[in-house]
């Protein structure tokens, strides 16, 4: 399979090069070769996977003669493939074409089908793949800031208090604000400036903050993971100048016990900290407790990371520290011998600098 891969890119990198009338013409041809039937999953992973190649690096102005029936069949294989290449594959040039899609009423109708199926697949026996799907297609339409993008966000936001894929829609956000080469201008997408700033503002939407708030366990856990995968996608200037109204947020996930999300916590708090702004210095007393207790988890990413951010705090203004010196000190003893090395190497690094907390060389 990591062949046909290959020749996928060759193609996609070939067909990128190429003129409009030359495009247009090649489409034309190599679909014919294509047996795209209705019961899309049953198409042959390797097809679909080849087709991505023809098709991801089309310019706008390039109409396939069978449009609909092409998304049809992606359909089918984004929700209903075995082949996990397969599904992201479809998921993915889906999203292509739903970005350079130019005329709105085509657009509407294409996007009126999706809703239909992914709806049906999250009702049945497909709802993670429907999740992955959605989330593709939200990044789509936020990218070339189609009207239609918020109604989409909110599809997947709603999704964040379903019983069993929460935790997917959740990922959803990861998806949305990740790089993508697949969906760049260099394979003639729409991008739009400052996306993630955009989705950054949603944070304060009211349906995520009635989840955040007064949703079930579940709910609360996957729209703080979104909310921190939305954070650490944006500039740290962006996040302090809200961070009295992210404090909630941040303690939420430490308390939720998921290693997934206190991990990616820790790292945005890493970030953040990092900087060395001073608002953090107000949340000392929140943070330091938690870093502690989360520096003996048994996970070792959010070991590691809880002693970065550990290591960070020893750097802030030394009055509000040595309150704290001789406990963190004394806690990250048990770090120090802590089986992976890496994990010594961060629990060595934080103690040091605590050490130099009140004294002469401190700064």
């Amino acid at each position: 399979k990591s062949n046909y891969v290959s020749i996928s890119k060759i193609i996609e990198v070939l067909m990128r090069h190429l003129t409009t009338e030359d495009q247009r013409d090649t489409c034309a041809s190599c679909l014919l070769l294509y047996t795209l039937e209705n019961a899309g999953e049953h198409v042959p992973p390797i097809q679909i996977v080849l087709l991505k190649g023809l098709l991801l690096p089309l310019r706008k102005d390039v109409q396939l003669n069978d449009q609909c029936r092409i998304v049809g069949v992606l359909l089918q294989t984004a929700l209903k493939s075995k082949d996990p290449l397969c599904q992201t594959s479809s998921a993915v040039l889906l999203a292509s074409l739903v970005n350079k899609c130019q005329d709105d009423n085509v657009l509407r109708g294409i996007l009126s089908l999706i809703e239909k199926e992914i709806d049906g697949g999250v009702k049945s026996e497909h709802p993670a793949e429907s999740v992955v799907t959605l989330s593709w297609i939200v990044k789509s339409l936020i990218l070339r800031s189609h009207v239609l993008a918020s109604v989409w966000l909110k599809m997947l936001i709603r999704l964040l208090g379903h019983s069993t894929i929460s935790m997917d829609a959740a990922n959803g956000f990861k998806t949305i604000l990740a790089e993508s080469a697949e969906l760049s201008s260099i394979n003639f997408c729409s991008e739009r400036l400052l996306f993630k700033q955009w989705v950054f503002q949603w944070i304060f939407d009211d349906q995520l903050a009635t989840l955040f708030n007064s949703g079930d366990e579940n709910s609360k856990k996957a729209a703080a993971l979104a909310i921190t995968y939305i954070v650490i996608a944006v500039p740290a200037s962006l996040v302090v100048s809200q961070i009295s109204k992210l404090i909630k947020v941040f303690v939420l996930c430490f308390d939720s016990k998921n290693a997934e999300v206190i991990a990616a916590t820790l790292e945005v708090l890493s970030s953040l900290l990092s900087t060395g702004e001073k608002v953090f210095e107000e949340y000392i007393d929140t943070f330091i407790p938690r870093f502690l207790e989360c520096s003996s988890s048994g996970s070792m990413i959010v070991r590691m990371n809880a002693l970065d951010c550990i290591y960070y705090y020893g750097k802030f203004q030394e009055s509000r520290l040595i309150p704290y010196k001789n406990k963190v000190i004394q806690e990250l003893l048990r770090s120090l011998d802590d089986p992976k090395r890496l994990v010594r190497q961060k629990a060595a690094r934080a103690r040091s600098r605590w050490f130099l907390v009140g004294t002469t060389d401190d700064r």
